[in-house]
């Protein structure tokens, strides 16, 4: 097999690239890199679909020239302008001087905003069919999911999805499919945490649109990550649970401390809860990265947040969560307790449990908060909150 090319089926090959030094992706920490996914679509008149990032220009470039000499392509379909997917645009159409271009309303607008061209692009409605090259293509767009310019592209013939950011993962892989690695599952809900859940509705639309429009892909082509063939079932049906919440279950402890105090508090919540049938994960927030916690918190039913009080306010790394929770909105369905501790002066809980009214999150029970060590007072007051968890998990799971 060659890995720098890759033979999908019908003509149609992947000539995108892996990015295996990839670790920060839109701000979050990632440990397995990523690949960039553009296609090709070989024939009497070849079709392109997106491009790659732009360190990455000419490794692409050099792919599609394999296959066929690039001012033979005539068609070139933008299904998503961000850069990591539109970087190698400008190169692409410079070296593409016969293609037609096409993308949705917003994406063009996007493209000119983003790149100094004159080539005109051929808009594209949701919904629309085009013959071009001898195939059929549909459109449909994604507003939102996760850009306004996002659209899936479909084969109904190949039944091929070109997805766009829908569907990814972030690994780093000489393998293309899911059949040839272990099924990235666990890869695709943190880039769906990370990413795609502050769109959960949007998610959901899209998930009815397919049926709908007798769209039933046996390949489904994601722009990160490897191709779901074998699985195209599966993904779908967790991409409905986790943008419905059902998949949310169990309590997930997160927290933070200085002295060891709230430390403290943590292991006796979770201690608690443990001896109960309920799920319970105990993550520290400063050594964890928050690619990760984010992700446990979609899994999760009960979140409890402890911080400790410093200067009047919250914990830094505390902080640093709630900033970027607020971003991606986890929604309802889950409910939030906090706790946490201080010394000469309060304000980190108080913080917190502002937050969490300004957020409109919904609460499992009051706040537990200990000056200085926890006392015995404070331990059965965890207890309590603890107790409150596993009842309330047991009446709703």
């Amino acid at each position: 097999m060659n890995h720098r090319i890759t033979h999908i089926k019908d003509d149609i090959y992947w000539v995108g690239v892996v990015d295996w030094n990839l670790r920060d992706f839109h701000g979050f920490s990632i440990t397995r890199g990523g690949t960039y996914n553009a296609f090709l679509v070989n024939g009497p008149e070849p079709v392109l679909v997106d491009t790659v990032k732009a360190p990455f220009t000419q490794e692409f470039l050099a792919k599609i020239a394999e296959i066929t000499p690039l001012d033979k392509i005539r068609h070139f379909i933008v299904n998503h302008i961000e850069p990591d997917h539109s970087g190698a645009f400008l190169a692409a159409i410079q070296a593409m001087p016969n293609a037609t271009i096409y993308g949705s309303e917003n994406a063009i607008s996007g493209l000119h905003r983003y790149y100094n061209f004159d080539r005109e692009i051929e808009l594209v409605h949701s919904g629309e069919t085009r013959e071009l090259g001898g195939r059929t293509f549909r459109f449909f767009e994604t507003p939102m999911a996760h850009w306004p310019d996002s659209m899936m592209t479909y084969m109904p013939k190949e039944k091929v999805l070109f997805s766009s950011d829908i569907f990814g993962q972030l690994q780093a892989t000489s393998e293309r499919f899911d059949y040839e690695v272990e099924l990235p599952i666990y890869d695709a809900a943190l880039y769906y945490a990370n990413i795609i859940l502050p769109f959960n509705h949007i998610v959901l639309k899209t998930l009815e649109l397919l049926p709908k429009n007798d769209i039933a892909p046996e390949i489904i082509l994601p722009d990160h990550g490897i191709f779901w063939k074998d699985h195209v079932d599966e993904i779908l049906a967790y991409y409905k649970c986790w943008a419905s919440a059902r998949c949310a279950h169990g309590a997930l402890i997160l927290y933070d401390s200085m002295w060891g105090s709230t430390d403290i508090m943590a292991d006796r919540l979770y201690h608690q809860i443990s001896g109960s049938d309920v799920k319970v994960r105990k993550m520290h927030i400063r050594t964890n990265p928050m690619s990760r916690i984010v992700t446990e918190i979609m899994f999760s039913k009960v979140i409890l947040i402890g911080t400790p009080t410093i200067n009047d306010t919250i914990f830094p790394s505390v902080g640093q969560l709630l900033i970027y929770l607020q971003g991606l909105r986890p929604g309802p369905g889950r409910l939030w307790g906090a706790f946490g501790s201080y010394g000469w002066g309060g304000g980190g809980v108080e913080y917190l449990m502002r937050w969490y009214r300004e957020n409109q999150h919904q609460l499992i029970a009051d706040p537990v908060e200990s000056r200085f060590r926890p006392s015995a007072d404070i331990h059965q007051a965890c207890d309590a909150l603890a107790d409150t968890v596993v009842k309330t998990l047991g009446q709703v799971e």
